[in-house]
Formats: C-alpha cells, sequence, structure tokens
C-alpha cells in the first residue's frame, strides 16, 4: 500500500513517500506553481458552478504533472501494490498570513481529481484494483482511537426550511438503511426537529454516537459559511460553526465522524475556511462534506455506500473512497448519473483516520428491526408497528389524530 503525504515545508511543497526506503520531493512553490495551484481551485470552482465537467480530467493530469515535475515522484510512488492513500496536510492553526493562505491553497486544490501521470491519464479514482484513497489533515497526525464496539451508532437529521429547495432525506435515510440491512452493525436514530436545540437534546439523551449526520441546505454569507436548520415554527435559523459546537457538548462526548450532507460545507469560496474545516478545528476527528451544489441523487448513493463501509470496519477515507469510486463508475456507464463523485471532501483532525467499528468487538444490544412483528393492542384489534425501513423521514410532519377512547 502507498502512504504519501503532501505538505507545506516553508515557501515548498514537500512530497513524501512514508514507506521504509520511499522517495520524498521538495517542490518550491514559484509564483508560476502557486499560480498553478490556484488556478486548479478556481477553473474546478468555475466547472461546479456551471456543472460542466469537460475541463476536469485537464485539471487532474496537471495536478499529476506538477507531482512528476522534474523527478518523477508520483511516477516511482504509483509503481507499487495496493491501496493509493494520499494525505494533504495543513497546520492546525497556522500564525503567519502567508502560511495561511498557502495552507488554504493547498486544500483547495480537487486532489480527489488527480490522474495517472501522462497526457492521457486516468482519474485514479476510477482504478477497480486499487482504491484511492485521499483526505485533508488539519494538524499533526496522532494514533487514531482504537473503536471500542462492534457496532456503529449514527443519529441522522434532516432540516427542511420552509420557502427552501425540497430535499430527498427520507430517500438518503433509506439508502442509509438498505446499506446496512444485511449487516447487522449499524442503529440508526433519528432527530426529528431539524432545529439546533432538538439536535443538541437528542445527542444528550442518546449517550454515545459514533456519528452525526445532517442533511440541510449550507452556504455562505458575508464571508461566513453556515447551516441552514430550523426555528421551532420552521423557520430559517443560520447555525455557524460556534453554534453546532455547543450542540455537540462537551468534546470528550463529540461524535467521532461528522458528515454534513449540504452544498458548498467543504467550500470555502469568499469564505476564509469551509464549515468542514471549522469542524475539524472544534476536535473532531473525522468530517466529510461537500465541495459545492450536488443533486440528491448523487448525495444520496453516496450516503448508502459510504455508511455500508463503515459499519463493515472500513477507515473513513477507505469508506468515502469506495463510495467516491461506486458514484464514478455510475457516472461513466451512465453521463446522466454520478455526475458529483468529485464533491465530496474527507477532513481528518489529529486523532482521524481510524475506523469507527471493529466487526471482530462485541456489539451492544440494539435492535435495528424495532416493529417487526410487533402489534399495537386497541381494543383488541391487533394494529402492526410500521418498522424502520418503512417509517423514515421526518415524523413531526405526520398530522396527528385524536386516539379512540
Amino acid at each position: 500500500m502507498l502512504n504519501a503525504r503532501i505538505e507545506l515545508a516553508g515557501t515548498a511543497l514537500k512530497c513524501s513517500d512514508l514507506r521504509t526506503g520511499g522517495a520524498a520531493s521538495l517542490k518550491p512553490l514559484t509564483a508560476e506553481r502557486l499560480a498553478r495551484l490556484r488556478g486548479w481551485a478556481t477553473g474546478y470552482d468555475a466547472a461546479v458552478r456551471a456543472d460542466k465537467w469537460d475541463p476536469l480530467p485537464a485539471i487532474g493530469r496537471d495536478i499529476a504533472a506538477l507531482l512528476d515535475e522534474g523527478d518523477g515522484w508520483l511516477e516511482r510512488c504509483l509503481n507499487s501494490t495496493g491501496d493509493i492513500v494520499l494525505e494533504i496536510s495543513v497546520p492546525a492553526n497556522p500564525t503567519d498570513p502567508e502560511e495561511r493562505e498557502l495552507a488554504q491553497a493547498l486544500l483547495d486544490v480537487p486532489w480527489e481529481l488527480l490522474t495517472q501521470p501522462g497526457p492521457g491519464g486516468l482519474y485514479l479514482a476510477l482504478d477497480h484494483t486499487r482504491l484511492f484513497r485521499v483526505a485533508r489533515r488539519i494538524g499533526a497526525p496522532a494514533q487514531p482511537v482504537i473503536p471500542a464496539h462492534g457496532d456503529l451508532t449514527l443519529l441522522f437529521m434532516a432540516a427542511e426550511v420552509e420557502g427552501q429547495h425540497s430535499l430527498s432525506y427520507e430517500r438518503e435515510e433509506s439508502a442509509i438503511l438498505d446499506a446496512t440491512a444485511s449487516l447487522d452493525r449499524l442503529h440508526l436514530l433519528v432527530e426529528e426537529s431539524g432545529s439546533l436545540d432538538g439536535l443538541r437534546d437528542r445527542l444528550a439523551q442518546a449517550g454515545a454516537v459514533e456519528a452525526l449526520h445532517i442533511t440541510t441546505h449550507g452556504d455562505i454569507r458575508d464571508g461566513k459559511p453556515f447551516l441552514a436548520l430550523e426555528t421551532s415554527d420552521g423557520g430559517l435559523h443560520p447555525v455557524d460553526i460556534a453554534g453546532l459546537r455547543d450542540a455537540l457538548g462537551a468534546e470528550e462526548r463529540y461524535p467521532r465522524l461528522v458528515v454534513l450532507s449540504a452544498c458548498r460545507t467543504a467550500g470555502s469560496a469568499g469564505a476564509s475556511s469551509s464549515f468542514i474545516q471549522e469542524v475539524i478545528r472544534a476536535g473532531v476527528p473525522n468530517a466529510l462534506g461537500w465541495d459545492g451544489s450536488v443533486y440528491d441523487a448523487d448525495a444520496t448513493r453516496l450516503a448508502g455506500t459510504f455508511y455500508g463501509k463503515l459499519a463493515a470496519g472500513h477507515p473513513v477515507d477507505a469508506a468515502a473512497a469506495m463510495a467516491r469510486r461506486d458514484l464514478l463508475q455510475a457516472h461513466t456507464a451512465n453521463p446522466d448519473t454520478g455526475r458529483h463523485w468529485h464533491l465530496a471532501r474527507v477532513y481528518l483532525g489529529e486523532s482521524g483516520g481510524g475506523a469507527l467499528c471493529d466487526p471482530a468487538a462485541d456489539r451492544r444490544a440494539f435492535r435495528n428491526d424495532a416493529g417487526i412483528g410487533e402489534f399495537l393492542d386497541r381494543k383488541g384489534e391487533r394494529v402492526p408497528v410500521a418498522t424502520a425501513a418503512q417509517f423514515v423521514g421526518r415524523r413531526r410532519q405526520i398530522p396527528s389524530t385524536p386516539c379512540a377512547s
């Protein structure tokens, strides 16, 4: 397996093959190279906003060309077997303005588009035999926490503000259930209000939650990213990182993973940093967001594959890579599907990057089949209870009716 890292070394890029005897390459960030880095992010953002994907292969090939420039570093690294693990690493809190600007430029590069070296190089993400695992790390790497359980608890919350574009959150929740049903290793909890207060209360009640998934709209206003959560009457409550951090509670109880299934949560255009980057800096070890507007169908398909792989014991970056490859393969077979395969971004904190559960460890006592074979008894009548798979989405939207006495 290839373990490679790209990081800043002063005003140069340091590219390292971390295997024993692996080569390192120092590439000074000349004005021309820095312009290329920024140009990739700018060109990528323009293509995403215009929903035009023709420029993407050229961006990926130019990234590969820079990494190979002068010494063939990338080509030598890829001359190996097993997974291709690429980590983009920046300091947690650079104080020097130039270093901070360079770090953000490095994070903004669409590394997911990286291709094989050469004029006709194909996306590494499309490799059927070698998994391309790319992640951005903020802070110095530390040993990931060893999973204590053989199962995964996921808290799912959807927010749909009145007057905004409707989200297919029920399909997303169903996709997660379908992908993990045969594993019997995922415990899915649902927070129904879509509000910050509801999330705070549900997390406090739930106890240990390995993953938090929030489906909503996201945007950047006045240079600050926010999530569009709900007020008590369904209006807009723009929540910044301070609000979300408060709802998560004490850092010792943070979920090991936060997924923001919302547009632009991993993009920093118009902001000093993205929402996902702020989540990592707040102390969450692993996070996933979207660098642009994403189709509901793509977000749903990725979520199903991603959580299925997580519940099977795969590390966060590997689970995301498998889900990304699944979307890209679907897009290759049918250009009308999986168009946003490249938008998902994985970020890691100092202790991020490991698995969230260990299939060999003991599982906790919970039931994913609640309601199966159970009945309500109303005046002697046997009324079947819906299963979890049949009863997804926003429960609070179901109109209440008086109970018969």
